[in-house]
């Protein structure tokens, strides 16, 4: 991966807040979708945010991951509320 930057941001009344940015893959590679489908298969729930959590890919990414495993017959949506969403074998 590249070299971690440091980004620092003013804030009000002088405070500086620094924080480094994380940059997530937005391409599924065969590699990854393989590995996605193990993890997927051995877990009892699932949201979009620790699948992209676990392996590093942005969480658009992931959403549409689910959802394909979904319509394949592979997960269940359990619950849905607003923008959060469960998955289940």
């Amino acid at each position: 991966m590249s070299e971690r930057t440091v980004v620092k941001k003013k804030k009000k009344w002088g405070k500086i807040f620094e924080y480094t940015p994380t940059v997530r893959s937005s391409i599924l590679t065969e590699e990854l979708a393989e590995e996605i489908e193990k993890d997927v298969k051995n877990s009892n729930a699932i949201t979009p945010q620790s699948l992209a959590n676990k392996h590093n890919i942005k969480v658009s990414l992931a959403k549409r991951i689910l959802k394909k495993l979904e319509e394949k017959g592979d997960l269940k949506l359990v619950h849905s509320s607003g923008k959060n969403k469960l998955y289940s074998k």
